[in-house]
């Protein structure tokens, strides 16, 4: 059972929360947020 929390836990911080559009970033992926944002 907690290979598979593991596998859970490691799909959801290093891909899915990476890739999906965040309504808080202006509907950008965190990376592009990054990216793309001025610089202060």
């Amino acid at each position: 059972m907690d290979t598979a929390k593991a596998k859970v836990f490691h799909y959801i911080e290093v891909f899915d929360n990476r890739q999906r559009l965040h309504s808080s970033l202006s509907y950008q992926a965190p990376v592009d947020y990054e990216h793309n944002r001025p610089v202060a």
